[in-house]
C-alpha cells in the first residue's frame, strides 16, 4: 500500500464531497473515523495474508503480515495508540510481522485484538450509525480503486502486492456493505449490487488474474458506489 502524505480522512472528506463533515453527529468525530479506517485496512491485509498463506505463497504472505504494523498502526490517533490496548495491539502486530503469517496463533491474536480495538476505540454510537458505516465503506472502496490503479497497467498486473491489498480491502468492503443493506431502498440496493458484481469480477481470487479488468472499469464502479453512498448519507436515517 502506497504511503500517502495526507490522512485518509482528509482525502475521504474531499472524495465524498464534504459529506462526511456535513452529516457528522456529535457522537463521533473524524478521529473515530480515522481509527475505524485504519483498523479495516489492517483487517484487509490479514485477509490477504491468510489467503496467500493457504496457497503456500509465503513471501507474499510475509509482506501482508508486515503491513498492519508498518503502514497503519502509526496512523491510529495517538489517543488510542498510547493506551494499554494500543500497546498490546502493537506488540501483537510486531509478532505477526516477525512470524510472516506462518504462526496461526499470532494471526488469530492479531485478528482478535483488531476486533477488540474497533469495539473500544470506535464509539458504540458510531458503530451503530448508518452514516458512519456508509462513509467508512466509501473510504474502503476509495482505497480499493487507488490500490488497483497502482497494481494494474498495460493490460497486466504490474504489482501483485498492490493487487492483493485491493483484494483484501474489497473483502472488508463486502462485509460492510452487507451490514448496510437493511438501510437501503430497493433501488439503491439494486444499483449497489450491480456495482459489487462488477468489482467481484475484478477480484475473483487473491491470485493475480492473467487478464485484469481495466483500471477505468474499476474506477467507474467505485465512483458509482460512492455516489450511491453520498445519496444514502444525505438521506440520513
Amino acid at each position: 500500500m502506497k504511503k500517502r502524505p495526507f490522512s485518509v480522512v482528509a482525502i475521504l472528506v474531499l472524495f465524498v464531497g464534504g459529506m462526511a463533515l456535513s452529516v457528522r453527529a456529535e457522537s463521533w468525530s473524524d478521529q473515530d473515523l480515522e481509527a475505524a479506517l485504519q483498523i479495516e485496512f489492517m483487517r484487509g491485509h490479514l485477509i490477504s495474508m491468510v489467503e496467500t498463506g493457504k496457497l503456500g505463497r509465503w513471501p507474499q504472505a510475509k509482506l501482508h503480515a508486515g503491513h498492519p504494523r508498518a503502514e497503519h498502526f502509526s496512523k491510529l490517533p495517538a489517543v488510542f495508540r498510547d493506551t494499554d490496548l494500543g500497546t498490546t495491539l502493537r506488540r501483537a502486530l510486531e509478532q505477526l510481522r516477525t512470524t510472516g503469517g506462518r504462526d496461526g496463533v499470532a494471526a488469530e491474536k492479531a485478528s482478535e485484538l483488531l476486533t477488540r480495538a474497533y469495539d473500544v476505540f470506535v464509539p458504540a454510537a458510531a458503530r451503530q450509525s448508518t452514516q458512519f458505516r456508509s462513509i467508512l465503506l466509501a473510504g474502503l472502496l476509495k482505497e480499493v480503486a487507488e490500490e488497483y490503479e497502482e497494481a494494474v497497467g498495460a493490460g497486466k498486473v504490474k504489482s501483485i502486492t498492490e493487487y492483493q491489498d485491493a483484494y483484501g480491502f474489497f473483502q472488508r468492503a463486502l462485509l460492510l456493505k452487507e451490514g448496510l443493506e437493511a438501510s437501503l431502498t430497493g433501488e439503491e440496493s439494486v444499483r449497489l449490487d450491480g456495482v459489487v458484481r462488477t468489482l467481484q469480477r475484478a477480484f475473483r481470487s487473491v491470485r493475480a488474474p492473467l487478464t485484469p479488468m481495466p483500471n477505468e472499469e474499476v474506477a467507474e464502479a467505485v465512483k458509482i458506489a460512492v455516489r450511491l453512498i453520498e445519496e444514502r448519507v444525505a438521506r440520513k436515517p
